[in-house]
């Protein structure tokens, strides 16, 4: 006689709850046998720390002026009867610029005519036709711009650093990307009492003439040139108001104990992340100094040799994994490096 076999309901949950649990380890066996992702990284721009002069500018802003310039004032008072010259016109010297009425009731006189005193370019006329003057009242100004001068007033703090024949690079709004140059030419020796400033002038070669007195320019005075500096980029530098830092790229023969790895949960804990080169991102404090256009000084902290990252650091924490991008040249665009893993790209820097 045979007897049928029944499975209870208690039978069959554990049946079914079994399949699951050997289905589940067969799906977590066949994802541990697929390829080595790696360790996630953090694409960004690495730049070497390098060894070179630096130069040290004062930014300042300053007023044009003719080397020779001249206020043009009548003889007699009278009203203005022509003027012969308009603003931005060449005048020779001796050349009549304007007339003035002087008759008087009961009188009557010749015009009397106003001469340019210096040769050069009418900067500004004060009056305009018809206007009753007296001799003390400017008509114009003439200056000859072939050669400018800056005129600068120097706070007090900074007086000592600025000496005779120091170079200069000035710049205006109304050229933007063209520079000017020339020299520091004369320091007074007296200080401004109301306004503690010193004034130094600049004698400048107004290349064709663009630079017309009376405008006001920026001024950068190289004030002196330090040889053999420590400097990096300006983007590599993390401005924390009490302290400055950057992110030194190492290598490391293991990615495990970078911050990334640790606590990415996408990092499967089964692949085998072997011996390579990996390079990883280690915060460190630095000690700056006089910033030269791009790059900046840097006292202590860092050596020459050593890499930086400049962009992309805004992504990146001490301990991180990073790989190395470029800039491509005529886009600006970031692309990634030409190499195949973390790896590679680890082992080709020095």
């Amino acid at each position: 006689m045979k007897l049928k076999f029944r499975p209870t309901r208690k039978q069959l949950i554990l049946a079914g709850v079994a399949l699951l649990v050997a289905f589940i380890a067969f799906s977590r066996a066949k994802k541990s046998t697929g390829p080595d992702t790696g360790p996630q990284t953090v694409p960004v721009v690495i730049e070497d720390v390098t060894n070179t002069a630096v130069v040290q500018r004062l930014i300042i802003n300053g007023e044009i002026k003719g080397l020779n310039q001249a206020d043009v004032y009548p003889d007699v008072p009278g009203k203005i009867l022509e003027l012969y010259v308009t603003e931005g016109q060449y005048v020779g010297a001796g050349q009549i610029v304007a007339t003035i009425d002087r008759n008087q009731v009961g009188m009557i006189f010749m015009p009397a005519t106003v001469r340019a005193p210096i040769s050069g370019i009418i900067g500004k006329i004060y009056v305009e036709k018809g206007r009753t003057i007296a001799p003390s009242v400017p008509v114009m100004l003439i200056a000859d711009t072939r050669v400018v001068e800056g005129v600068l007033n120097v706070p007090e703090k900074d007086i000592g650093l600025y000496k005779i024949g120091q170079e200069a690079e000035i710049r205006t709004e109304s050229h933007p990307g063209m520079v000017f140059r020339g020299y520091v030419s004369r320091i007074t020796s007296l200080i401004d009492p109301l306004t503690r400033t010193l004034e130094v002038r600049l004698t400048l070669v107004n290349t064709d003439n663009k630079l017309i007195p009376g405008n006001y320019a920026d001024f950068s005075i190289k004030v002196r040139e330090i040889p053999d500096q420590v400097v990096v980029p300006f983007d590599a530098v993390i401005d924390m108001i009490e302290r400055k830092e950057v992110y030194v790229v190492e290598n490391t023969e293991s990615p495990h104990g970078g911050a990334a790895v640790q606590d990415n949960p996408g990092t499967p804990k089964t692949v085998p992340l072997g011996s390579g080169k990996y390079l990883v991102a280690r915060q460190r404090k630095i000690v700056t100094g006089i910033r030269d256009g791009g790059m900046v000084q840097v006292i202590e902290g860092l050596r020459p040799g050593e890499r930086v990252i400049s962009l992309g650091k805004e992504n990146v924490v001490d301990g991180v994994l990073v790989r190395p991008v470029r800039i491509a040249a005529k886009t600006g665009d970031v692309s990634a490096s030409a190499t195949n893993a973390a790896t590679n790209s680890a082992a080709g820097q020095r």
